[in-house]
């Protein structure tokens, strides 16, 4: 006896073996624009100036810093909000919109009158880095300019603006 086949049967079986192999094919070739998530929320600037009259000239820093400051340095977070910055001089010429921390209190994320999050939407430890950021240097903060925590110490003043939590998560440290 004699068995017909059916060619309905065999077509789809073939279309979905060819398909199936090119698939596979082409799967090691997919992975080649494949970055970590993290990468996409780690995108940095630095920044170094000599003198704080240039570093707040073209907007990018923070516009407190005394223009007579200098070896100014900053490394910004351009795809959240931390920033860490440096500048040689003395915290007593910190303007009057800058306003002292309360005698032993920690400072906490102080979002802009205008900022709709609120202080829970950050983290309050760094995670940019720099080899001339101290480790905990954040911790130390003794005044609030704007959004900024700034101390000082040893003729260096520090400052730092706090991430959000959404982006410290993709980045690992939350």
């Amino acid at each position: 006896m004699r068995t017909l086949k059916n060619p309905t049967v065999s077509g789809r079986a073939r279309k979905l073996t060819v398909l199936g192999l090119a698939g596979a094919a082409l799967l090691p070739l997919s992975a080649c624009g494949i970055t970590p998530l993290a990468d996409n929320y780690d995108k940095r600037e630095s920044h170094d100036w000599p003198r704080g009259s240039e570093a707040t000239k073209d907007g990018v820093a923070p516009s407190w810093i005394p223009s007579g400051a200098t070896d100014v340095r900053e490394v910004i977070r351009t795809t959240g909000t931390e920033r860490i910055l440096k500048y040689s001089g003395d915290a007593s010429g910190l303007p009057a919109q800058c306003t002292a921390l309360p005698s032993g209190a920690a400072p906490s994320p102080q979002p802009e009158k205008d900022d709709r999050r609120k202080a829970d939407d950050f983290i309050s430890e760094a995670t940019l880095s720099a080899d001339w950021w101290p480790a905990g240097q954040e911790r130390k903060a003794s005044h609030y300019c704007g959004k900024w925590w700034v101390s000082a110490a040893n003729g260096t003043v520090y400052a730092f603006t706090p991430e959000m939590k959404t982006i410290a998560r993709h980045l690992g440290k939350d």
